[in-house]
């Protein structure tokens, strides 16, 4: 005799009519820019961040989406009152989505005002091919820790996108989890080392454009920074209060060298890299 399914609650079943609804809403109206701002805001005002938070998490596990459509189902439910947002786990697999759809999480974001956000997690295909043949005439550097070839003087989509997401990354005081696999930069390990006074797991996988510099502005404020270069062997060197709850760093097949490694072993005693 088979063994009697478990009937899901009647909270997961209105969520799910409740994401039903959205999806054929999203659908119907796909262009209607003033009712879908009103509807956000009816949604918004009608359910709790708790209640939000589950339909999200719904969202990103459950449902196999394109990033667009993920967006816009998102964009109803996200506000300052979510605390976990995670763009890569999937029931069966992990999402990461190509670098030029990079912009529409960062809007969703921006919109969303995430001050209360704790986890999160994005990532982007990491396909080198879109920038050409390693064997071009310009002049290519080597990563003795990752072997990662980097061409020099080469300015990335994500860059040019992350100026943008800059402002809002400074608002994430309360983050603890963050996973930016290829797309964090220097500039953004400056952000979260300075804001994220809480965060305890940091994964920038596949972060080209991350090197020794993002990890010095990882762990240090600017004041050290502008006094001139970091004495490495100076263990008492001021450095971020992030530094002081940080447990772990993965920085794989980045620009970090062996003097990042340093940074981290020495300033950073608790983490594991």
């Amino acid at each position: 005799m088979p063994e009697l399914k478990t009937p899901d609650s009647l909270e997961t079943q209105s969520c799910q009519v409740i994401l039903s609804v959205l999806y054929q809403l999203n659908l119907n109206h796909e262009n209607n820019v003033a009712m879908s701002s009103e509807r956000r805001q009816f949604i918004l005002d009608c359910l709790q961040p708790s209640l939000r938070q589950r339909l999200i998490s719904m969202i990103t596990y459950s449902l196999n989406q394109d990033l667009n459509v993920t967006c816009k189902l998102l964009d109803y439910l996200f506000d300052s009152g979510i605390p976990h947002l995670d763009l890569i786990t999937r029931r069966f697999s992990s999402f990461y989505f190509p670098a030029d759809q990079v912009p529409t999480v960062y809007r969703l974001l921006s919109r969303g005002d995430p001050t209360s956000l704790e986890k999160l997690c994005i990532g982007i295909h990491l396909d080198h091919s879109e920038e050409g043949d390693w064997e071009d005439e310009e002049k290519e550097t080597i990563c003795w820790y990752s072997g990662v070839k980097r061409k020099e003087e080469s300015v990335s989509k994500v860059l040019v996108y992350n100026s943008y997401f800059y402002p809002t990354l400074e608002k994430m005081k309360k983050l603890r989890h963050v996973v930016l696999h290829g797309v964090c930069d220097n500039q953004a390990l400056s952000i979260i080392g300075q804001s994220c006074n809480l965060l305890q797991y940091l994964d920038i996988t596949g972060s080209s454009d991350v090197t020794d510099v993002g990890i010095q502005n990882l762990v240090f404020p600017p004041a050290i920074q502008k006094a001139g270069r970091v004495n490495l062997v100076n263990t008492r060197a001021r450095t971020n209060p992030s530094m002081k709850h940080i447990c772990t760093v993965l920085a794989r097949d980045t620009g970090v060298d062996v003097t990042g490694c340093i940074i981290l072993l020495q300033f950073c005693p608790r983490q594991w890299i």
